[in-house]
């Protein structure tokens, strides 16, 4: 099983967005289309997850290795400039390659 590249869960982001069906989809990236359904239900359920806190409510400091190198993975972000959803490499990566290659920007 080869991890999923960057690009793949951009492209992945995007093709789920237009509702392109699951096996267009698994062709388009060649995966499986069951790997294909595995991730996108994985990718919406961490977005979707409620912010863990500590003592009192407080958000949970990253002091572990583990919650570091979490924030680091790529994951579904909003862009700044367009709101879109994209996947994002980086927790400091908050603009989509649209806007990046756009004249604005």
């Amino acid at each position: 099983m080869r991890k999923w590249r960057a690009s793949e869960l951009e492209r992945l982001a995007e093709l789920a967005a237009a509702h392109v069906p699951l096996a267009q989809i698994a062709i388009e990236l060649r995966r499986t289309t069951p790997s294909v359904k595995d991730k996108i239900r994985y990718l919406h359920e961490r977005a979707r997850r409620p912010a863990k806190t500590g003592h009192r409510g407080r958000p949970r400091k990253p002091h572990t290795p583990d919650n570091a190198i979490q924030s680091l993975e790529a994951m579904p972000r909003h862009c700044l400039c367009c709101t879109r959803t994209f996947v994002s490499e980086w927790i400091g990566n908050r603009i989509c390659v649209r806007c990046k290659n756009s004249e604005m920007f």
